[in-house]
C-alpha cells in the first residue's frame, strides 16, 4: 500500500467567503474536494467537472431570514438556486436532517435541480447558523455522475470548517 492508495491524499481544501454583505471580514468556509482540477469547480457549467461546489448564496440580506432560522434559510436557498446560475430551473429539497458543523447548528439537505438545458442535477447543501448570519455551502453534480460524485459531495460536506471572525464590523445597508 502506498500514499496513492489513501483517498485523503487525493483531496485539497477549497475555500470560500460568505456573509460578506453582513460583516467585514467575511465568514470563511472550507471543505475537501478531489485534488484533480477537472473534478471540482466553483462555477456551474464549467465542462469536464464531476462536482461543483459553491459558497453562498447569501441568506441574511435585508428582509430575508433571521439568523438561526434554518427552515427559512433552507427555503431561501431553493428560491435562490432557481434565480441564480440556474435561472428557470425547478429546485426542491428531497430530504434533510439537523446537524452540527463545528459548534454551529446546521441543516444538511439533499436537493434536486431540473434545468431545461443542463438537465437533472443532485446535490447536498449545508445551511449553518453562525452567530452573525446564516451561511450556506453546497455541492452539486449531474445525475449521470452520481455514483462517483455523491461520495465526493459527502466528503466535502462532512469536512466543512467554518471560521467566524472574533472581531468584525457590521455592513450598513442603506435603501
Amino acid at each position: 500500500m502506498t500514499d496513492d492508495d489513501i483517498p485523503a491524499n487525493h483531496m485539497r481544501w477549497m475555500y470560500g467567503q460568505v456573509a460578506e454583505y453582513k460583516i467585514i471580514p467575511a465568514v470563511s468556509i472550507s471543505g475537501l474536494t478531489p485534488d484533480d482540477p477537472s473534478s471540482a469547480a466553483t462555477a456551474v457549467g464549467q465542462k469536464k467537472n464531476k462536482i461543483w461546489v459553491g459558497f453562498g448564496p447569501h441568506l441574511t440580506e435585508p428582509d430575508s431570514c433571521a439568523t438561526g432560522d434554518l427552515d427559512c434559510a433552507e427555503e431561501e436557498f431553493v428560491r435562490k438556486m432557481q434565480r441564480g446560475n440556474l435561472v428557470g430551473s425547478k429546485a426542491r429539497i428531497l430530504f434533510d436532517s439537523d446537524d452540527i458543523i463545528q459548534e454551529y447548528p446546521a441543516r444538511v439537505a439533499h436537493f434536486e435541480v431540473v434545468h431545461d438545458v443542463r438537465g437533472k442535477m443532485l446535490g447536498t447543501v449545508a445551511v449553518i447558523a453562525t452567530p452573525v448570519s446564516n451561511v450556506v455551502t453546497w455541492c452539486m453534480y449531474k445525475v449521470q455522475d452520481q455514483q462517483e460524485a455523491e461520495a465526493q459531495c459527502d466528503t466535502f460536506i462532512s469536512s466543512l470548517r467554518v471560521d467566524v471572525p472574533q472581531r468584525y464590523v457590521n455592513v450598513e445597508h442603506h435603501q
